[in-house]
């Protein structure tokens, strides 16, 4: 327990940090520039007044100057102009112009190890906010859905960000190169989830962390409990393990609640593009409320629309497919299409499947 604290402790140290260095290195180079500007005003004034130079050859001979290039094409011939570019560029300007550029290359190299290692914040608006990763095959799972989400039309322009404790050294290359950002934190923190503009994002997916564990259910809930309290514009799709917990994940601030199926990510692109399928595909997936079954049947010289209105209008399911005698299977075939079938696909309600002779009673009398 003391090392985890530990742990903790060194982690939001090294974020805090983080974000203080930013904001100082932010300010060291935001004086610099004030001040490099202001000499290099000083010194073009002076050379427009004492060398009688124009405003561009003034700028110039400045520029060149503090930049240590030299081109001698233009000079100070003055004493006084003299006096004044050593005032002004040798001694401050030519040694500040230094530190901004020695400071703006560590800022950058900074923000690189930030952004990589999750303690950037990004201030995404209308975006996909994953929360969370699943604790075994969670950088193949993240992989796929992320593929699934840019082969989407109505998703694939989104940005996505992830906030999860996973990845401290950052994301694997694999989801850097698809443009993907995280942000390194719990989930069920309300400050991590101010950083990563939760109320803000078009999307947010909840993921169950571990499906395994004695109650799995329970930090989903910390999480929608979190998210209830920030004013969202988000459509919120959260996995429930328990369905016993869909209702109160329901009040709280999911729109849509779905089973953890990681070997399916396009249920979760589904739930978002177009609530409602994801129930279908559940039950396409779990032995509940509704299933595919197999019928053995034999047809031929019927009109598809006229197999699935028959199935239908007695009450028997709905067909989905049939197989051919070559062992094809055919999915939504067009109504006109006249079939040969050994076998059909049907959905049927667990609490009330139909048997193999009333498929092929009901089908009977079409022939």
């Amino acid at each position: 327990m003391l090392h985890t604290s530990s742990r903790f402790y060194r982690k939001h140290k090294k974020a805090w940090y983080g974000r203080q260095t930013r904001g100082a290195a932010r300010t060291r180079l935001f004086s610099l520039s004030l001040i490099l500007l202001l000499l290099v005003i000083m010194h073009v004034s002076a050379m427009m007044l004492v060398e009688s130079l124009n405003l561009w050859e003034a700028i110039w001979l400045t520029l060149t100057t503090i930049t240590t290039v030299g081109y001698g094409d233009l000079a100070a011939d003055s004493f006084v102009g003299q006096i004044a570019t050593v005032a002004f560029l040798y001694v401050p300007g030519i040694a500040l112009l230094g530190q901004f550029l020695g400071e703006y290359v560590d800022y950058r190299i900074t923000s690189r190890e930030q952004r990589l290692q999750g303690l950037w914040r990004w201030n995404m608006k209308d975006h996909i906010l994953i929360l969370n990763t699943p604790l075994v095959g969670g950088d193949t799972y993240l992989r796929r859905l992320i593929e699934q989400i840019s082969s989407t039309p109505e998703l694939k322009e989104l940005p996505i960000q992830i906030l999860t404790p996973a990845y401290p050294e950052g994301l694997p290359p694999a989801l850097q190169a698809m443009g993907v950002v995280h942000h390194s934190g719990t989930p069920t923190n309300s400050t991590n989830l101010e950083a990563v503009n939760a109320s803000e994002a078009k999307y947010i997916f909840v993921i169950s962390h571990n499906a395994a564990s004695i109650n799995p259910d329970s930090q989903t809930i910390d999480i929608l409990e979190h998210l209830n309290s920030i004013p969202l514009k988000a459509f919120v799709v959260a996995e429930c393990v328990d369905d016993d917990n869909r209702k109160r994940f329901l009040r709280l601030a999911a729109d849509t609640v779905i089973r953890p199926v990681r070997a399916y990510p396009e249920l979760v692109v589904r739930s978002m593009v177009a609530p409602g399928t994801e129930q279908v595909m559940e039950d396409m997936f779990t032995y509940h409320g509704a299933h595919q079954n197999r019928y053995q049947v034999s047809l031929k010289g019927l009109l598809w629309k006229e197999v699935v209105c028959a199935i239908m209008q007695a009450g028997l399911g709905t067909v989905l497919a049939y197989i051919k005698a070559s062992g094809e299977l055919i999915t939504s075939p067009r109504a006109n299409d006249e079939i040969e079938a050994i076998a059909l696909i049907v959905m049927v309600r667990q609490d009330n499947e139909p048997s193999a002779e009333s498929i092929n009673a009901c089908l009977g009398s079409l022939v």
